[in-house]
């Protein structure tokens, strides 16, 4: 998970700086590219903590386990809601 981790935030670092020098990017010494990913790296390191954190939310919502406990938890529900009538008839009922 580091390793995808490091990469991502090396992948994220250069497209900050093109995206920022733009045409200027070839030509700018690498002290001055550094001194702009020191600026920046806070935010690029929250920006891939956060990408990463959304893959796994995504990738834990569509897993068969949760589908299932879904669909579970509909089925309860509704059993839930039978029982309740039921009951509330039966009450009813004996108080008649």
């Amino acid at each position: 998970m580091s390793r995808l981790r490091e990469s991502l935030i090396k992948v994220q670092k250069e497209e900050t700086l093109k995206e920022l020098l733009k045409d200027k990017y070839h030509i700018t010494p690498e002290d001055e590219k550094q001194r702009l990913l020191a600026l920046l790296g806070d935010t690029i390191e929250r920006d891939v903590d956060k990408m990463i954190r959304e893959e796994i939310d995504a990738y834990n919502e569509n897993t068969p386990i949760r589908k299932k406990n879904k669909k579970l938890s509909l089925f309860i529900g509704i059993i839930n809601v039978i029982l309740t009538i039921l009951i509330s008839y039966a009450v009813n009922e004996c108080n008649c």
